[in-house]
């Protein structure tokens, strides 16, 4: 059967394609030098970043908007105070650079742009893996970044469990002794771009692989957290000692 959402694209396609390839033919031949400059500023970014998602796959490749907006505010900075004395566009570009400047020390002194410390997460397990171990996720985004971000340590990558690929957990909870659980920050919101507020990994209800850890709570030996990602070890082993 064929989709027809996928054939509503096409026509939105065909008019970026056509865009693509002649607009920048209409604008050198009809515009001013400066024009086209302005063009490439927001244009070139975009290129950029769409042939890296291609090669590379990233996980957010709807932000394309977020890496051509420097170039959006001057362009809408310049389009504002062009009729206005040079003084005052000056004083305009230099209040967007330092406002800018201001957001993004900021933003790194805070941290804040790591909004989810998969770096740290991954080598914190890589550091404490053990073999035989295993790696519970909760679905394929997750087991995607973790996979991504693992360090090249010269040693097997533990085997990634997803818990949507298991609508029986019977099968799996047997098979290993450790478990190192990655649990990410549910609060879900693709517009922020900062750290989101903290969360309960043993709140019931909020997610499948939380219902699951409150099942085995008793069995967890060591928990880590980071900006966004909760890594929890599971020991049936210590469990059974104590009993």
């Amino acid at each position: 059967p064929i989709d027809l959402t996928d054939w509503a694209f096409v026509p939105g396609r065909i008019v970026v394609l056509i865009g693509l390839f002649f607009a920048p033919l209409w604008v050198y031949r009809r515009m001013k030098q400066e024009t086209l400059y302005w063009l490439a500023l927001c244009l070139e970014p975009l290129a950029v970043v769409f042939l890296l998602s291609v090669v590379a796959v990233p996980f957010y490749v709807d932000r394309y908007f977020m890496v051509a907006l420097p170039a959006l505010i001057i362009l809408i900075v310049q389009s504002w105070t062009a009729q206005m004395p040079r003084l005052i566009r000056y004083l305009a570009f230099g209040a967007v650079i330092l406002t800018g400047a201001a957001t993004i020390e900021a933003t790194f002194s805070h941290n804040n742009y790591i909004r989810d410390d998969w770096s740290h997460a991954t080598r914190y397990v890589a550091q404490q893996i053990q073999p035989g171990d295993q790696v519970l996720v909760e679905r394929d985004n997750i087991k995607q970044a973790f996979d991504l971000y693992y360090p090249q340590t010269g040693r097997p990558m533990p085997p990634v469990v997803r818990l949507t690929d298991m609508p029986d957990t019977a099968a799996f909870e047997p098979s290993t002794q450790r478990v190192w659980l990655i649990y990410r920050n549910p609060n879900e919101d693709v517009h922020s771009q900062i750290v989101m507020p903290d969360f309960d990994p043993y709140e019931p209800g909020r997610t499948r692989l939380g219902d699951w850890l409150i099942a085995h709570q008793a069995q967890v030996v060591a928990e880590q957290r980071f900006n966004g990602v909760t890594v929890l070890l599971l020991d049936q082993g210590s469990v059974q000692a104590k009993q």
